[in-house]
């Protein structure tokens, strides 16, 4: 008698099959790893059971089954199933018939022309990267249907026009990025039916005319635009509408980002001035944050009014040159958030974030092009440390870090063309020490390290362009040492060590070129070397070149030359007796 049942299974172990309606299920082991389920009777349901998650392979011989409720369910090694076009002609339940087989990557295409009931068919196939235009005609429940199908990439326009129930259907399928016009009329649930589709930007036809429950309908679909929000709320209502795109199918329907995009945490509404390159429009989110856009290539920007009560600002997209006073006085903020690529085009930070005075951080941004640092972190006084950022093209770093009162280190930043570093450094109250910057191409030094009050040592930089020091290491009080730096074509002296209430001994001072000297050792009460008349010959002007006898490393205020040796005709005296007492080494050639 011929089997009217029919199925070859791959599998290691011997797989058992339970649920059996219609009849008896035979399972012969081939001999080969495959094993042949076959039944002369009629049967109509039965499930896989024991071993089946060691199944990796199905196919489908002959069969006359008219449900498949869990049939393959759980067989979470299966690769590959296999059966003809005409399979399954029969069957009106397909209620978890391959729920879970996260092996699957496709699917046939077989005959599901009867099926009613497809709740959790497919869910979980997690690894199906696309899905057969099935006969769905006669579908009312896609209750969880392709829930997290999480790699079906695309869906196609199958009738689901009887359809009724469609919650959690496409739930976490999140490389969808488009959907079909599908005929959603007779559906009433619509409970999480796209939810968390991350990745789902355009839908051609929703229909929620005859919906009663659309909770989460498009919750976590962060980049969906149309339906857009305002078509969202309306399609979410109980009835909803019959919503159709008005997009062409294939074309994006999303605009194109905003070339400008900044968002704003702020309790008012802020304002901008001084915009060049377009119009921004400032949209309040509702939520206590603004979002500031443009389609406009906008060059530069400043926050206006309001400007003190924001307490966050994220960069999400830009194309400015420059930052000239952009965010100067935003003294509320206590968080800057941009990507590692922002203000890439950027020449100018000229006061950027000055006063900034609640920053304790900030980001590692491009400042690869900028020329322009004067400024930029200014009374920056609770950054408590500072990023590497590209400074290698920087010429003016006019007060850039000035008044960042509680910076406790400094990087090794590209200074080598700077050419202007007047009150750079001034008033940062927390370094103890300072790197060895490339200060090679620099002229003004006024006021650069000014009050550094915890500074105890400082790096034998390049000053040799150096003209003007003025001030330059005024009130460095715990100084108590200074290096042989080149100050040959200074003229500006003016205070430039006055109030180091701790340092004893300097290494050189070119004064050769001096014409302003007023207070150059104001208060150095512990100064040993110059000593008194040395600084009277140092504070002329011009000067002299004095350099210190003393080795760098010796405390030139203890420190003395060794007495030369005693010779007495051509021999030195090595011994040599007071009395009894031996107080030198005696005769040696």
């Amino acid at each position: 008698m011929a089997n009217k049942f029919e199925i070859k299974v791959w599998s290691p172990t011997a797989p058992t099959v339970k649920s059996v309606v219609g009849g008896t299920i035979v399972i012969t082991d081939n001999g080969d790893g495959t094993f042949q389920l076959t039944s002369a009777d009629t049967i109509t349901t039965f499930q896989m059971d024991a071993n089946k998650s060691d199944i990796t392979k199905i196919e489908i011989i002959t069969e006359e089954l008219t449900s498949l409720n869990n049939t393959f369910d759980r067989c979470i090694n299966m690769t590959t199933f296999i059966a003809p076009s005409s399979a399954f002609s029969k069957v009106t339940n397909f209620t978890s018939a391959w729920g879970n087989c996260s092996g699957l990557t496709s699917f046939p295409l077989i005959d599901t022309s009867k099926g009613t009931d497809f709740t959790s068919a497919w869910n979980g196939c997690v690894n199906l990267t696309s899905f057969p235009k099935l006969d769905t005609s006669q579908g009312t429940s896609f209750n969880y249907t392709w829930n997290s199908c999480g790699r079906l990439a695309s869906f196609p326009k199958l009738d689901i026009s009887k359809g009724t129930i469609f919650s959690f259907t496409w739930y976490s399928c999140r490389r969808l990025a488009s959907f079909p016009l599908l005929d959603t009329s007779k559906g009433t649930n619509f409970k999480y039916t796209w939810g968390n589709c991350t990745k789902l930007k355009c839908m051609q036809r929703v229909d929620t005319s005859s919906a009663t429950l659309t909770i989460g309908m498009f919750n976590d679909c962060t980049s969906l635009c149309r339906p857009n929000a305002a078509e969202q709320a309306q399609i979410a209502q109980t009835p909803g509408i019959n919503w159709i795109s008005d997009v062409p199918a294939g074309e994006d329907c999303c605009p194109p980002p905003p070339k400008f995009n900044i968002k704003v945490w702020s309790p008012t509404a802020p304002t901008v001035k001084d915009v060049a390159g377009g119009t921004i429009t400032i949209t309040n989110n509702g939520d206590g944050t603004f979002q500031l856009t443009s389609g406009d290539t906008i060059t530069t920007f400043q926050m206006d009014a309001n400007k003190a009560h924001i307490t966050k600002i994220e960069i999400i997209a830009e194309e400015l040159t420059s930052l000239n006073n952009t965010f100067n006085g935003c003294w509320g903020m206590v968080d800057f958030v941009a990507p590692s690529t922002a203000f890439s085009g950027v020449t100018n930070f000229d006061h950027a974030w000055g006063d900034c005075s609640k920053l304790t951080s900030f980001p590692l941004i491009d400042t690869s092009k900028g020329t322009n640092f004067s400024y930029a972190w200014h009374h920056g006084s609770k950054l408590t440390s500072f990023p590497l950022i590209d400074t290698s093209e920087g010429t003016d770093f006019v007060s850039a870090w000035n008044g960042c009162y509680v910076l406790t280190s400094f990087p090794l930043l590209d200074t080598s063309k700077g050419t202007n570093f007047k009150y750079a450094w001034s008033d940062c109250r927390e370094l103890t020490s300072f790197p060895a910057l490339d200060t090679s191409k620099g002229t003004n030094f006024s006021n650069a390290w000014r009050s550094c009050i915890k500074l105890t040592s400082f790096p034998l930089l390049d000053t040799s362009k150096g003209t003007d020091f003025n001030s330059a290491w005024r009130a460095c009080s715990e100084l108590t040492s200074f290096p042989a730096l080149d100050t040959s074509k200074g003229t500006d002296f003016g205070d430039t060590w006055s109030y180091c209430a701790k340092l004893r001994c300097i290494q050189r001072i070119d004064t050769t070129s001096a014409t302003s000297i007023k207070n150059m050792f104001n208060y150095c009460p512990a100064l040993c070397r110059p000593n008194a008349a040395e600084q009277t010959q140092i504070a002329k002007t011009p000067g002299i070149n004095w350099v210190s006898d003393v080795p760098a490393g010796q405390d030139c205020c203890t420190w003395s030359p060794a007495a030369p040796p005693v010779f007495l005709g051509d021999k030195q005296v090595k011994k040599m007796y007071l009395g009894s007492k031996e107080v030198k080494t005696g005769l040696t050639h």
